[in-house]
């Protein structure tokens, strides 16, 4: 609705105490408590008003007291107070023929008020003439500090001389112009505007002076430049600093400052109308080519010349006599812009510049600078503008007007767009005119005195559509009018003092442009009231649609300003509460007011009294009620739209009502903190008889268990006593619960049926919860509804009575809700056995009420809670409320169906709470059970044993004593079949694995896996075969494949950081891996048991054949793999192994030439002739094989076992048994890699590699000083005439290094020959560890064991060489020379 909203009051110390301001409105004012109190000061307005001094001010002051200025009222209809307000309402103008007083808004305190700016009284600074007519118009700036606020605010001021001055918001005088000589009546300013479409041009800034006589047009661009400067050169001449250098400047260069102050304007003499008082300058304007044609043909008749394109003409309206409201357009060849006389010009700079050089000298002599500048001396222009230059008015005659001689038009307002105009006659009458051919479109008649503006409302959906409103004060009857422009009905009145002023801004600011224009918008109306506050007309956009066609339109603007309504209000007060309704009141359809009732129930900050008075008022609305308005408020809408949407609101009251009762016990509850009765009536656990004793045993049990777990982890926070009420909900959280089905009423007799045919149709609403609900929140309502029954706080009859809600008891709401508080709060009926009767008793009822009200209702919410409870990821609280509803149910329950459901339920519940207990009280449903797959039983176990750290052996003892676990124990009594020891142990390798690709770094994990994969006994060889074939491709395939081409790439061991980018581990972890990953190819696929099926099976009440596959189906599912294949990626991972292990330098692919690796462990060894040949130029690219024949590939096999034994042999070790161990094992996997590669090792190639294997192993070992261990392994050398030549080499290294560390003489002694090989000894370099060790020690001791060792040496090496060999005759002599020492 239109609204007149205050935005700032005039301030009491300027309307009391301000002298100029009381000279402005003298004799206006017939206020009884202003004339007493200047009776009894001996004052009157006429003469005392003009003060002296300080003292009688404040004298005065105090006589006329601060509820005297409060209370003070002006009579603003005077005709000889002229106003003018800024469009921005910052800046109000006061003036009369002889005084001006200017006040700007300011916020004093809590109180938005305008204080005063400047005053001149008996303008004694202005001294060219009485004024005449003011405009106050504020530039605009393009700084962006100032956000949007003008840079300064002008006043323009037309003397009856004709005199046009500029002052600054200061009050100094910026600029004095003189274009006319006749007074000047009135001002208008054209803001810039951008076209709104192609056809138009952009509105240019121009000022439009009017005279008694003449127009004048300025330009508004020229202008605002020239009255930026002269306020800048002001400025600078007030500061004192640059006078001289201004002065010098002036008169060495006037024609710049002439230049820089040149105006362009036109003037034209209007003819053809008498007295025109008020008028409007419409801008530029572009006719259509048929109205050129029409002008033409009327103007020049049948030889007129008619142009190509139509002209532009300046379209002035004006108001008058004969005619009363005139048209003249000027074309723009018609005129050329004329220059203010330049001698003028000058003149005036000059005068401005003395004025502030004497305001600055008289400032610092007598410290007055304020005043000084506000009288600004004396003004050189006194009496000189008569003889002055004035340029000629170019004669403009009348195109059209409303021809009536006995009317005047009084003023002209145009509407911001330029499409209509509202002129007001002296008859009394306002005439709305259409600015495009000039016909009186509407006629408003009973005005007399009457003041008109503009309102313009801007459509904020984001469609861009405006609408005009015009807005008409008739001061004699105190009334102000909203009319909808131009044919539409008054859409708003307001009562207003008679004393009051109407302010039209129909411009915006000066020197905008398209940049910022956007920014701003036009047409402003404030009305000035006669307790001196100025208040804004707004008017809503939706106003403008007021008949049936716009009812969508209007309701769809009037529902966005009721959004932004509720938005903007942190809190609903009984003002915003008012609002509201009235806003409601206004709709016209029902479909806008459903969505504007789900807006204030959805409203976050609603409160219950401002929702129920709203909803009531919609009731009104709705059902017609007395004095409720409906027949006009909803137009529109059909009687079963109303009555569906009537059915709706009353369904919401009622739940508001019920939550306003709870809501009051609950605060009553939590106040006194009264404790009810025990209501101990059912301590135990509901048993039902349907169920058998054996079910009821088996839940009993459980039950126990849960109560010792639950007893033991009680702390004060899980206490029951006492019951802790919690906050209770909001309303709009309380109400968004539901939702409402609208349904027809059922008739039970014919006669009512006849009558609703006849009348309207009866609707009902049902009440569900949404679908978005989650079972929290219903939980929470649940809570909400019963806590202070259940904390002991009400009987059972009372708490009865507050929910006796049909919306509640008897659409099933409160017994849904009551279910899933039982299914998130279950551990408060095993620590609280009064508030386990309580809810028994509570729970009971609500299924009986819900009975009473519908038949089949309580079978339909048994369904209903059948679902709740499969779903319940708590397996304790589903498992209660079933067993309560089958205790409870018995008498209201009657589909058989239902009772096996029931039955069935509760077995699954008792064993899902079973497995429950064992995985630790993580979430389980039945509902997931079922939808799972057909082993998830084990595959979840598995995962919680996994996850706490269980190893096989633990899982061993778990199945070997019960006693050890009382969970697991009754976790498998319930499922026998689906925890076998083989489908745990397969499941816990399987989740073993996968925790290990979560973290590979983990290898613990892996070793686990594998550990879990031993534990699959013979008889289930098939399930262990295929279970490591789904390992295989699933898990381990790719980060092997991709460490193989890692260290293929690099040829030797990868660093830490390649491993941990290309596999996520560590370069230790990847070479732990592989080392399992042997073991894994070797124990894993292992054939003897292969062909053995285990039995696999479900317990009946959880068989499910539609379900998804086991994993052990799946595995037992796999295909047998090809023992080739399983053999070559063992030989890989060993290969990979010694060369990650040992940091060998080899290519690892040049080992391998097969074409079998990483690829299906199914497929065989030679792909078949008719497969396609882009499968095998693939596997090329992706493994890089060198094509070898067998006995290199033979010899590049055997080169690299020697190389890994010699390595093995040279690593860093001490005496500690893990060194030991692990040579050990890096041998035995030498070893069995030569097996594989050579035929086993029964083969003659295998027996002769793994020789020549030993016998290096007992070279190095004798050559890195480990005898003993050397002498150990010479037995195990078949050919050891060849290790002979080995040892005879290793004891010539040991006398060269001898003789050269100094210790022995061994050269000088030997034989020529002798000493010539002992030197060629030199060069190997397989001695370096022995070097070491040799020279920190020096002792004779230590010389004399390695001369003993050297002998043994030689003994075992005389026994084992041939005489034949070549190398025997030199053993003899080193045999000798041995024996020197």
């Amino acid at each position: 609705m239109a609204t007149l909203q205050s935005i700032a009051s005039i301030s009491s110390t300027v309307a009391v105490h301000n002298t100029t301001f009381g000279q402005i409105i003298k004799g206006s004012n017939d206020d009884e408590s202003i004339a007493n109190v200047g009776e009894n000061a001996e004052m009157s307005w006429d003469n005392d008003w003009s003060w002296d001094d300080d003292e009688q001010l404040n004298e005065a002051a105090d006589l006329v007291g601060d509820a005297a200025a409060s209370n003070f009222n002006i009579d603003w209809s005077c005709e000889d107070i002229m106003y003018s307000l800024s469009p921005l309402a910052d800046v109000v103008v006061f003036a009369n023929s002889s005084d001006i007083v200017c006040l700007r808004r300011h916020l004093d305190g809590n109180e938005v008020a305008y204080q005063l700016l400047f005053d001149h009284f008996q303008a004694e600074s202005l001294s060219v003439g009485p004024i005449t007519s003011i405009l106050c118009l504020p530039l605009a700036t393009h700084k962006q500090s100032l956000q949007g606020s003008p840079e300064w605010t002008c006043v323009m001021i037309g003397h009856e001389s004709g005199h046009v001055t500029f002052l600054a918001e200061t009050g100094d005088r910026v600029l004095t112009q003189f274009w006319h000589s006749t007074p000047v009546q009135g001002f208008k300013y054209n803001s810039y505007r951008a076209a709104s479409h192609s056809n138009e041009r952009d509105s240019q800034e121009e000022l439009s002076i009017l005279h008694t006589d003449a127009l004048v047009v300025v330009d508004g661009q020229s202008l605002c430049q020239t009255l930026k400067a002269c306020r800048s050169q002001l400025a600078r001449s007030a500061s004192g600093v640059q006078q001289q250098q201004q002065q010098q400047q002036q008169q060495q260069q006037p024609h710049q400052q002439q230049q820089a102050m040149q105006l362009a304007f036109k003037k034209w003499a209007l003819r053809d109308q008498r007295e025109f008082v008020d008028h409007a300058n419409l801008g530029l304007r572009r006719t259509n080519p048929f109205d050129q044609l029409v002008t033409a043909s009327l103007v020049g008749g049948p030889y007129a010349t008619i142009r190509p394109t139509p002209p532009v003409y300046s379209v002035f309206v004006t108001a008058g006599q004969s005619p009363f409201v005139g048209f003249f357009y000027a074309s723009e060849d018609q005129w050329q812009p004329l220059l203010s006389n330049a001698t003028e010009l000058a003149f005036a700079v000059a005068t401005k510049v003395k004025s502030a050089l004497l305001s600055a000298a008289a400032s610092w002599l007598t410290g007055g600078g304020s005043q000084a500048s506000q009288s600004g001396g004396p003004d050189a222009t006194d009496g000189s503008a008569d003889r002055r230059k004035v340029e000629p008015a170019t004669p403009l005659s009348l195109r059209y007007g409303l021809m009536d001689k006995r009317r005047q038009g009084v003023a002209v307002a145009v509407c911001p767009y330029g499409r209509y105009c509202a002129v007001v006659d002296a008859f009394g009458r306002v005439t709305l005119v259409g600015l495009e051919d000039g016909t009186a479109l509407r006629m408003w008649k009973g005005y007399r005195g009457a003041q008109v503006g503009w309102v313009a409302a801007q459509d904020t959906s984001g469609k861009g559509g405006r609408a005009l409103f015009l807005v008409i004060y008739a001061s004699r009857r105190g009334l102000l009018e909203v009319w909808t422009a131009c044919h539409g009905p008054r859409v708003a009145a307001f009562n207003v003092s008679r004393q009051g002023r109407l302010l039209y801004c129909p411009h915006s600011l000066m020197g905008l442009s398209s940049l910022n224009a956007r920014h701003y918008t036009t047409g402003y109306c404030y009305f000035l009231d006669s307790n001196r506050s100025i208040k804004a007309v707004n008017v809503p956009y939706h106003l403008a649609f007021t008949d049936a066609n716009s009812y969508q339109t209007h309701d769809a603007a009037l529902l966005k300003q009721l959004r932004q309504t509720l938005r903007e209000s942190p809190e609903f007060t009984e003002a915003e509460s008012q609002r509201l309704r009235q806003q409601l009141s206004q709709f016209r359809l029902v479909s806008y007011l459903e969505q504007a009732v789900d807006r204030l129930i959805g409203a976050k900050q609603m409160t219950q009294p401002v929702l129920d008075a709203c909803l009531r008022q919609a009731l009104d609305m709705l059902t017609g009620a007395a004095g409720s308005g409906a027949a006009p408020c909803l137009p529109g809408s059909s009687a079963g739209e109303r009555a569906k949407l009537g059915a709706f609101v009353a369904s919401e009251l009622e739940l508001l009502n019920a939550y306003t009762l709870v809501r009051a016990v609950t605060a009553d509850s939590a106040e006194t903190g009264a404790s009810g009765p025990g209501g101990a009536e059912l301590a135990s656990l509901p048993q039902p008889e349907r169920l058998g004793d054996d079910v009821n045993l088996a839940i009993g049990r459980l039950f126990a268990r849960l109560g010792e777990k639950l007893a033991g982890a009680q702390t004060g926070d899980c206490a029951p006593e006492p019951v802790a009420l919690k906050p209770p909900f909001s309303v709009p959280a309380f109400l968004n619960m539901f939702f409402c089905v609208i349904e027809k009423a059922a008739q039970q007799q014919q006669e009512q049926q006849q009558q609703e045919q006849q009348q309207q149709q009866q609707f009902v609403a049902r009440v569900q919860f949404r679908a978005e609900a989650s079972l929290e929140d219903k939980a929470r309502l649940g809570e909400f509804l019963a806590q202070s029954y259940l904390a002991g706080h009400v009987t059972l009859e009372d708490q009865l009575a507050i929910l006796r809600c049909d919306q509640l008891t008897g659409c099933g709401v409160l017994l849904e809700s009551l279910a899933c508080h039982l299914l998130l709060d279950w551990r408060r009926a095993f620590l609280c056995s009064d508030w386990l009767a309580r809810f028994h008793l509570l729970f009971a009822d609500a299924l009986r009420l819900l009975s009473m009200a519908e038949t089949g209702a309580p079978a339909a919410a048994a369904e209903c809670l059948c679902g709740l409870a499969a779903s319940a990821d708590q397996p304790p609280g589903a498992l209660l409320l079933t067993l309560l509803l089958i205790d409870c149910g018995g008498d209201f329950i009657e589909d058989e169906a239902i009772w096996e459901k029931l039955d069935q339920l509760a077995m699954k519940l008792r064993d899902t709470e079973s497995l429950w207990l064992c995985m630790d009280t993580e979430p389980l449903s039945v509902k997931m059970i079922e939808q799972g797959s057909r082993g998830l039983v084990g595959e979840l176990l598995a995962r919680r044993l996994v996850g706490a750290g269980l190893g096989p052996a633990d899982l061993e003892r778990l199945f070997l004593d019960e006693s050890a676990d009382a969970d697991f124990a009754l976790a498998h009594a319930a499922f026998p079949l689906s925890l076998q020891f083989d489908v745990l142990a397969a499941n816990c390798a399987w989740e073993a694995g996968l925790a290990w690709v979560r973290e590979p770094d983990r290898c613990d994990r892996l070793s686990a896996c594998l550990a879990y994969m031993g534990l699959l006994g013979s008889g289930s060889g098939c399930l262990k075969q295929g279970l490591s074939s789904m390992l295989w491709h699933v898990h381990f395939c790719k980060p092997l494949q991709s460490l193989a081409f890692l260290a293929d790439k690099s040829g030797r061991q990868p660093g830490d950081r390649a491993t941990r980018r290309e596999l996520g581990m560590s370069a230790a972890a990847a070479c732990e891996f592989v080392a399992l990953m042997a073991d894994f190819l070797s124990d894993c696929f292992h054939t003897a048991y292969a062909d053995v099926v285990p039995a696999l099976a479900m317990e009946t009440l959880w068989d499910n054949p539609a379900g998804r596959l086991s994993l052990c189906e799946l595995a037992l599912d796999q295909t047998a793999p090809v023992p080739e294949a399983v053999r070559q990626h063992r030989e890989l991972s060993r290969a990979l192994h010694l060369i990650l292990s040992l940091r060998l330098s080899v290519r690892l692919f040049s080992l391998f030439p097969s074409k079998l690796l990483f690829r299906s462990l199914t497929s065989s060894a030679t792909p078949s002739s008719g497969g396609p040949a882009s499968q095998q130029s693939q596997q090329q690219q992706q493994q890089p094989h060198h094509h070898q024949s067998a006995s290199s590939a033979d010899a590049a096999r055997s080169n690299f076992l020697l190389s890994a034994m010699r390595a093995a042999v040279r690593l860093p070790r001490d005496d500690s048994a893990s060194d030991q161990d692990v040579e050990q094992r890096l041998v035995r996997g030498i070893c069995r890699l030569a097996e594989d590669w050579f035929g086993g090792a029964g083969s003659e190639p295998c027996q002769m590699l793994l020789d020549r294997l030993r016998r290096s192993r007992v070279r190095d070992l004798f050559a890195m000083g480990r005898d003993a261990e050397a002498e150990a392994l010479i037995s195990s050398v078949s050919q050891r005439f060849l290790l002979a030549s080995d040892l005879l080499t290793v004891i010539g290294a040991r006398l060269h290094r001898l003789d050269k560390t100094g210790q022995l003489s061994v050269l000088s002694i030997a034989v020529p020959s002798v000493s010539a090989w002992i030197e060629s000894c030199d060069t190997e370099d397989v001695f370096a560890e022995l070097d070491q060790q040799q020279q920190q020690q020096h002792s004779q001791e230590q010389l004399e064991a390695d001369m003993a060792g050297m002998k043994r040496i030689m003994r075992h090496l005389l026994n084992d060489m041939r005489e034949t060999q070549d190398d025997y005759k030199l053993a003899l002599q080193v045999n000798d020379l041995l024996a020197c020492f």
